[in-house]
């Protein structure tokens, strides 16, 4: 009954996610993912209330959607993320999933009822064409679960990267959604690899109910401002980076970093200093990477910190609490400050004061 549940679960998920105001593409991937989820439940609840004894003609046919779980996270992932290339480029990845329905056409068509309800008792037909139909089948989907894991892996490292490369504060951006869902599908896979039926099962039930819930509510995976930042345009978007360029572009980002302070405003993002110096943020990446040898993240938080250095040693801050002489200096969190303090400096804010006797 629990799968049957889940099932409904699973359909209600897609419908509440398909009602969302503001969708996107990662939004119609998870209500179908959600959707094929419970059509998988429903398969499962098929065979666990021996419903197959009555309807036959439906086994065997649900052997495939395992393929497509692998995929729809990929999929998930790379459109949630921003890092597709084509439009429509991901939907080349269910490729395997619909081979397998060919294969499985071919081989359980020309079977009997009684065939086929013989066939779930371990028994291998006559008419059954090949004989590896099951198996092979069996490692296609652990093969395919172990290779979008670890594609799905290399998508949550290469935008943490890029994450590092558009923003001066990372502290609302968590990817821990993505990993819990990465997470979710290494559990079903284990148990399936292991061979616990019952445990798989329940494992799906339990993922469909955590997709559902964090699914829907789940922010901070990527700011809305980065779909604009992408697209800002400026005077050397469309030129080579010489090394002239380069110098010109550096040298007004001194002067502006100087004169304006711009990394004391806590929102500041790769696009808004990009579009202050009128170039394309690709360019104002590429400068900080040769000029600075550093990532957008690093250099502008480098700035807070010698900020902070300077206004702490001021007489008139001695009043003030080291916090909010951070908070003045355009960090938003104190695990943030921290944490950059510290791997600027070697030490932490505290000990720097009482180093310099500011305390």
């Amino acid at each position: 009954m629990q799968y049957l549940v889940g099932a409904i679960i699973a359909v209600y998920i897609s419908i509440l996610i398909l009602g969302k105001k503001k969708r996107v593409t990662a939004d119609y991937i998870l209500a179908a993912w959600s959707f094929f989820a419970g059509v998988h439940l429903t398969y499962i609840y098929y065979y666990a209330s021996g419903k197959y004894i009555d309807i036959p003609e439906l086994i065997g046919w649900n052997a495939p959607i395992p393929l497509a779980h692998g995929p729809f996270l990929y999929a998930y992932i790379l459109q949630l993320t921003q890092q597709q290339k084509t439009r429509y480029g991901w939907l080349l990845f269910f490729v395997p999933f619909f081979l397998g329905y060919l294969y499985i056409l071919l081989d359980l068509q020309p079977l009997s009822n009684a065939a086929r309800i013989s066939m779930l008792s371990g028994n291998q037909p006559p008419e059954l064409k090949c004989e590896y139909l099951f198996p092979g089948l069996t490692t296609a989907i652990i093969c395919s679960g172990v290779v979008y894991i670890a594609a799905s892996l290399v998508l949550l490292r290469r935008h943490k990267k890029n994450i590092n490369e558009q923003f001066s504060n990372t502290d609302r951006i968590t990817l821990n959604w993505l990993r819990y869902l990465i997470a979710g599908i290494v559990i079903i896979l284990s148990f399936f690899i292991l061979g616990q039926a019952e445990l798989t099962f329940l494992s799906v039930v339990g993922f469909i109910v955590f997709l559902g819930y964090f699914g829907i509510r789940q922010v901070g995976i990527i700011s809305d401002e980065t779909a604009e930042e992408t697209t800002v345009k400026g005077r050397y978007e469309k030129s080579t980076l010489t090394g002239g360029v380069a110098q010109k572009i550096h040298a007004e980002l001194i002067e502006v970093m100087q004169t304006e302070q711009l990394y004391k405003d806590p929102e500041l993002t790769l696009g808004m200093l990009a579009k202050r110096l009128a170039v394309h943020p690709g360019l104002l990446s590429q400068v900080l990477n040769t000029e600075e040898q550093k990532s957008f993240y690093d250099y502008i938080n480098e700035h807070r910190v010698n900020e902070f250095k300077k206004l702490v040693c001021l007489p008139e801050n001695r009043n003030f609490t080291i916090l909010s002489i951070a908070f003045d200096c355009g960090f938003n969190s104190k695990s943030s400050f921290n944490r950059n303090f510290k791997k600027i400096t070697q030490i932490s804010p505290s000990a720097y004061v009482k180093q310099h006797h500011l305390d």
